[in-house]
């Protein structure tokens, strides 16, 4: 099926040039100047990936990607120049990737190849086993993690939960990365070890985090893909 892209910014060049970047991937695009027009259309065509400037008619890309991600989860790039103005508005804004200006095209048609990769295996998970520890407002206890993809994970714990509690967890991925993030638990089954194996998604955690999540998703998908 051909992924769905949408190009925001205020500059035509820009939407020019990177609009017949993506065009000779294949993708189906979309563009437009306001942040109004990007959360309509989005909400009308469901984007697999919006690559946004941060410059937008009547509003900035930080700000569009913060709307965009309440109402629903869509990967969100960013393009704006290097200055720790902007370095920090992107760290708080929830997308998954910056891109630098000026763009090199090379680099982004790889880091829009990446996250068109890791939207068509969003829901794949892969195997995850790690100690994750976690805590309630009230106690403190270990899960023995099974799996995990870009938007939560699976962990079995002898403790008891039930379907919407929110539980701060703690664990290290393979690659050294440090994870502390809430999540949900979203669905509960009985393991034949006596424990229980809860669903759970990923609610609040740090941007940095957020992209390790992904990057370890994806990275390990691809191996699997590939061998």
């Amino acid at each position: 099926m051909m992924k769905k892209v949408l190009l925001a910014s205020a500059a035509q060049l820009f939407l020019n040039r990177n609009l017949e970047l993506l065009r000779r991937r294949g993708f189906q695009l979309c563009s437009c100047t306001r942040g109004e027009d990007a959360v309509r259309l989005n909400e009308k065509y469901h984007f697999d990936l919006i690559l946004t400037d941060m410059v937008l008619e009547e509003t900035d890309g930080c700000t569009l990607c913060s709307r965009l991600l309440q109402n629903g989860e869509v990967p969100v790039i960013l393009v704006c120049h290097n200055t720790p103005n902007n370095m920090e508005k992107v760290e708080q804004s929830g997308a998954i990737a910056v891109i630098l200006k000026p763009v090199d095209p090379v680099q982004l048609m790889e880091i829009v190849g990446r996250y068109i990769n890791l939207s068509e295996s969003k829901s794949q998970r892969v195997k995850l086993k790690v100690e994750v520890l976690s805590k309630t407002s009230e106690d403190e206890f270990f899960c023995l993690s099974h799996d995990i993809s870009s938007t939560g994970m699976s962990l079995a714990s002898e403790y008891q939960l039930t379907p919407g509690n929110h539980v701060s967890c703690q664990f290290i991925l393979p690659d050294s990365s440090p994870v502390e993030t809430i999540v949900e638990i979203v669905r509960s089954a009985e393991t034949p070890e006596s424990k229980t194996l809860y669903g759970v998604k990923f609610t609040d955690h740090p941007e940095q985090q957020r992209r390790a999540i992904n990057n370890y998703v994806t990275s390990i998908a691809g191996l699997i893909a590939n061998a």
